[in-house]
């Protein structure tokens, strides 16, 4: 989407954490990790923003996050959603009689949804040590136009703070991953007779989190994601091997206070399928054994304002 004079940017945060004069940069994102606390610890955080065009350009965009936390230092229990959507209005010419000329009737205006995805995630994590902790997660969620109308699945395994001072905090994870994937539509597996809607994909889970506070208010975070599949899938693409659907989840940010109990937050995602999904079902039928496939990776970049409240 273009930017134009009439953009206009609205990006709300909250966070209940206790007294505002103690709070600091708010994480983008939290790691699993046992806190010295003989009281049971709630936290909260919301984001809200949208960005609107119009004139020569014509687009809304709606983006926002949720996470609430309960801590009693030996169990944990976190519950975040993230969602957005955006839809665009373009001139799209159409030379219908083949003329090679555009004709008034030959130009229209078209709308379209350009990003429709959602998430809701709850982990458990039961901690047996400072350091160690066993965790539990359920997720379901969608994005349509990465042609994945449900998404859905778990995790479980085992989660160790590697290290931690006042500076620096690194955690790492390995488990096992299931995901449901359902498509729009039934495609045909290319060289069979067998119609693929959905997918069941068991993973090998490896996480790897790192955070840096480089004063009382900049912190810097950054995650990375391996999943592997280690059983063979049958996709509307083809065959995939043992390890072939890689996918790869990175997260990197930098949130700074700016301003006593008001914070600025700047966030990057990388998303990598390997085996991406089949596209959502276009306006006219594709020919007999053409699919076309998601892309492959998917980047989301973020600007927040988060202000801390009591």
């Amino acid at each position: 989407m273009n930017g134009t004079p009439r953009r206009l940017w609205l990006l709300i945060g909250f966070l209940a954490a206790g007294p505002a004069r103690a709070a600091g940069p708010n994480p983008g994102f939290n790691f699993g990790f046992k806190e010295d606390t003989s009281a049971v610890i709630w936290r909260g955080t919301a984001t809200l923003g949208i960005n609107i065009n119009s004139g020569n350009s014509n687009a809304i965009s709606f983006a926002g996050s949720g996470t609430i936390m309960r801590n009693d230092g030996s169990n944990k229990v976190q519950v975040d959603v993230v969602g957005a959507y955006a839809r665009s209005t373009s001139l799209v010419g159409n030379d219908a009689n083949m003329d090679g000329i555009l004709q008034r009737a030959e130009i229209t205006q078209v709308t379209q949804t350009t990003v429709n995805n959602w998430n809701l995630k709850a982990r458990y994590d039961r901690f047996i040590k400072l350091t160690n902790s066993f965790y539990l997660t359920g997720f379901v969620g969608a994005d349509p136009i990465a042609g994945k109308q449900l998404l859905g699945g778990g995790q479980a395994g085992f989660a160790r703070q590697v290290y931690a001072n006042d500076q620096h905090q690194l955690v790492a994870e390995l488990g096992y991953d299931f995901t449901y994937e359902q498509y729009d539509q039934p495609k045909m597996a290319p060289g069979t007779m067998a119609e693929i809607s959905s997918l069941a994909i068991h993973s090998a889970r490896v996480f790897v989190g790192y955070k840096l506070k480089l004063s009382d208010e900049i912190l810097m975070a950054s995650s990375a994601e391996v999943l592997s599949n280690v059983n063979t899938l049958l996709t509307p693409t083809g065959n995939a091997a043992p390890f072939e659907d890689t996918r790869v989840i990175w997260k990197a940010s930098l949130d700074a206070r700016v301003y006593k109990n008001i914070s600025a937050r700047f966030a990057f995602t990388a998303k990598f399928d390997n085996v991406p999904a089949p596209r959502q079902a276009f306006n006219l039928p594709l020919e007999d054994g053409l699919t076309v496939s998601a892309n492959k990776l998917d980047t989301i970049t973020e600007v927040q304002v988060i202000v801390n409240f009591l």
